[in-house]
């Protein structure tokens, strides 16, 4: 096959029935998508093919689309929404590292997405706060753990008080969070806005002053 992007390769998608060869052909012209080389005129058809491929009936066509694609900056945003969209298997690649991916389009895609989709979403290099404190709003304990995880998400001190509530095993205080307000130690005076969750080894905020004892 050649590496040039042809009408022959349109026709190819067109008229073979075999998902193992539109799988192929979705891995060749990903990375073809990829080349400086390609004309306007063969990146119109590349996009072209791309968006007839995220369509294709089979989730190992458009799955493979979406690992090819991933962290293409060129990707068309409409593609990138669209393969977002779809099943587990062809999103969480493009949610977990497409730049094309606003902030806004990231937010609506955690309050309408499943928790697979936010665990993805929570792993993203340079996670902004705004997408960060949606997914404290809507994720599960598990992909908020994997928030707290991430050192490369923007965690203000409201976002982070928002995962204590939300996740008791994240264990945020720690590291570049310890000196938050939301993770100082008690007062020594004894009174303290703070509660220990039992079987837990964090601080948390109440909304009422009590004494405390010493941590054992």
């Amino acid at each position: 096959m050649s590496d040039q992007l042809t009408k022959d390769d349109v026709s190819r998608l067109l008229s073979d029935p075999s998902p193992n060869s539109r799988s192929e052909l979705a891995v060749k012209i990903a990375k073809q998508f990829s080349a400086t080389t390609l004309s306007d005129s063969e990146r119109r058809l590349a996009e072209d093919i791309i968006r007839f491929m995220a369509r294709d009936a089979v989730v190992r066509v458009r799955q493979s689309l979406a690992e090819n694609l991933k962290a293409n900056p060129a990707l068309p945003r409409d593609v990138a929404l669209m393969l977002a969209r779809d099943v587990e298997a062809v999103a969480i690649p493009v949610l977990s590292v497409s730049t094309v991916l606003t902030d806004a389009d990231l937010v609506e895609l955690v309050r309408t997405g499943t928790d697979a989709k936010h665990t993805a979403i929570a792993q993203r290099p340079a996670l902004s706060a705004s997408v960060a404190d949606a997914l404290i709003d809507t994720a599960s304990e598990g992909a908020v753990a994997v928030l707290v995880a991430n050192e490369s998400a923007d965690l203000g001190e409201q976002t982070l008080a928002g995962s204590l509530s939300a996740s008791p095993t994240a264990k945020p205080c720690r590291s570049r969070w310890s000196s938050a307000p939301a993770c100082r130690s008690p007062s020594p005076s004894g009174w303290s806005p703070w509660s220990r969750k039992s079987s837990s080894s964090i601080w948390w905020p109440t909304t009422t002053f009590r004494p405390r004892s010493p941590p054992t």
